[in-house]
Formats: C-alpha cells, sequence, structure tokens
C-alpha cells in the first residue's frame, strides 16, 4: 500500500491576536485534511466550554472523552465540535476524512494533551457538500482570542 503524502496547503502564525481563525478556498483534490494548531495562549478569561470547529460555516456534532490522571469524563455536543481551546495551551490535530466527498457525511477526529490531560474527540459534519473552508473559533464564541504566535497549519492527504 503507498504511504500517504502531506501537502502544506496554508499556514498562520498569528501577529495580533484573534477570535477566529479561517482557511477558505480549499481545494478538492486530496482524500484527507489534517489541521495542527499550536495555541500559544488565549487572551481572556476561558471557560471550560472550549472553543469549536465549522466547516463550511456550518456545525458539527462531537463526542468526546478526556482523561486527566486518574478521572475521565465523555460526553456529546450536538451544536459543535468542542475543541478544548480552555486548556489555555496545546498542540491540538484534526482530522476531516474524505472531505472532498459529495456522497457521505464527513467523519472528524480530534485529539490533544496538555500537562493535565488527553482529549479525544469524534464528530461528524452532516453534509454531502465537499468542505471548502474550516474556521476555528475561541471560547465563549470567540470573546476570548488566540494569543500572538498560535500557529495554524493545514495539510491535505492524497492516497
Amino acid at each position: 500500500m503507498p504511504s500517504a503524502t502531506y501537502t502544506a496547503l496554508a499556514s498562520h502564525t498569528l501577529s495580533s491576536t484573534a477570535s477566529t481563525v479561517t482557511f477558505g478556498s480549499i481545494p478538492n483534490t486530496y482524500r484527507d485534511l489534517v489541521a495542527v494548531i499550536n495555541i500559544r495562549g488565549l487572551t481572556g478569561s476561558p471557560t471550560a466550554r472550549g472553543g469549536y470547529m465549522s466547516l463550511n460555516g456550518a456545525a458539527a456534532s462531537s463526542v468526546y472523552v478526556q482523561s486527566s490522571g486518574s478521572t475521565a469524563n465523555s460526553g456529546t455536543d450536538g451544536s459543535d465540535a468542542i475543541l478544548p481551546f480552555a486548556t489555555v495551551q496545546g498542540v491540538f490535530i484534526v482530522n476531516i476524512m474524505d472531505y472532498s466527498a459529495t456522497d457521505k457525511h464527513k467523519p472528524l477526529l480530534i485529539r490533544t494533551s496538555s500537562t493535565t490531560s488527553a482529549w479525544f474527540i469524534g464528530g461528524r459534519y452532516p453534509s454531502t457538500n465537499a468542505v471548502t473552508s474550516i474556521t476555528f473559533h475561541g471560547p465563549d464564541n470567540g470573546s476570548d482570542q488566540f494569543a500572538v504566535g498560535s500557529t495554524f497549519t493545514l495539510y491535505g492527504i492524497a492516497s
């Protein structure tokens, strides 16, 4: 089986704070997408709610498992694909499978860890439209902003 090839499609490094970061005009020439997000911190006072991700301006539903040492939590979020940006700092890896397919919903897998916990999030973009834009929103619907130096990189994966 051939190995997957990652191609950097776009990258943003924040030189000023931002409540959202968007990748638009995503070409439909790859099989999957991977976003790697390195949050350097947040402004404001983020809540445990975290931020979220929208695809083509629409929300994706999600389920999550979170572990911190000897305790674990799980839950669902039917309104958006929750991202635990409230952990303030960390690296987030977002996989969007079959993003350009027009005959199925798109599965999502999100992983992150911090010094105190790890998160595994599975989700679904409930549309058969190809994903052409992705927006990452800070906690509290953008009232908390991503700090200067945070990086957002989007890769296309060819089979």
